[in-house]
């Protein structure tokens, strides 16, 4: 496994390099949410088209993980899923923080 620890100047150069390089990759997005505000989120995620088989409710720190499977490229996630996903935080503020693991293989 491999360990990387980017800082924010750094990140660019990376992303455009490892769009090079992968083949494909899944990526993982844990979402806190403000309370009371889970049935709103849900809604929100499948109204992305996001299958329901790819979202988890967890109890404690994330209250929902959501699995993306066969991505191409570290854009294609974050124009496709990471910015709208956000933006649901953002406008309506019922997410108050996310986590993003990717997975390369």
């Amino acid at each position: 496994m491999i360990r990387l620890l980017l800082n924010k100047m750094k990140c660019d150069e990376f992303i455009i390099s490892l769009n090079k390089v992968v083949s494909t990759m899944k990526a993982y997005m844990g979402l806190k949410c403000k309370i009371g505000a889970y049935n709103s989120v849900l809604k929100e995620l499948l109204a992305l088209n996001i299958p329901r088989g790819n979202i988890f409710l967890l109890f404690g720190e994330i209250d929902i993980l959501i699995q993306f499977i066969g991505l191409k490229s570290v854009d294609e996630f974050v124009q496709n899923w990471f910015d709208p996903i956000r933006m649901i935080g953002g406008t309506k503020d019922l997410i108050t923080q996310t986590l993003t693991f990717i997975v390369i293989s």
